[in-house]
């Protein structure tokens, strides 16, 4: 099969990947194989994509599941058990906010840019 290099862009400069088939060497000598067996998922780089839609004051939030268990009481708040029934999940839209009381919106906003925080380049 004869695939096309991909080329991945970002504000570092650009990198260029070239799949030379099956027979290919690695730079560590390892042969490059095709996946065989049971496919894991990246414990690192595999994000749960799913938004959480959370209420604060009359600000509505649409944000990333993952970037809010990494603090501990999301965390734990995700880890609790579902309420039963028939009805759509608290959080699972902005229709079915999760609703938050005792925070104020701007200190939640301030949170999720700790959160979301990115290196800019200098």
């Amino acid at each position: 099969m004869n695939r096309k290099p991909a080329t991945i862009m970002n504000g570092a400069g650009s990198w260029v990947f070239v799949d030379k088939g099956s027979n290919a060497q690695s730079p560590s000598g390892a042969s490059s194989a095709e996946p065989s067996g049971v496919i894991t998922r990246h414990s690192e780089f595999f994000f749960d994509n799913t938004l959480v839609a959370i209420q604060i004051e009359n600000t509505l939030f649409n944000v990333h599941k993952y970037q809010l268990i990494k603090s501990e009481v999301f965390s734990d708040m995700f880890k609790m058990p579902k309420a039963e029934g028939d009805g759509p999940e608290e959080g699972s839209s902005p229709e079915h906010p999760i609703v938050m009381t005792g925070i104020a919106a701007s200190d939640f906003a301030a949170l999720l840019k700790v959160l979301y925080a990115r290196c800019d380049p200098i």
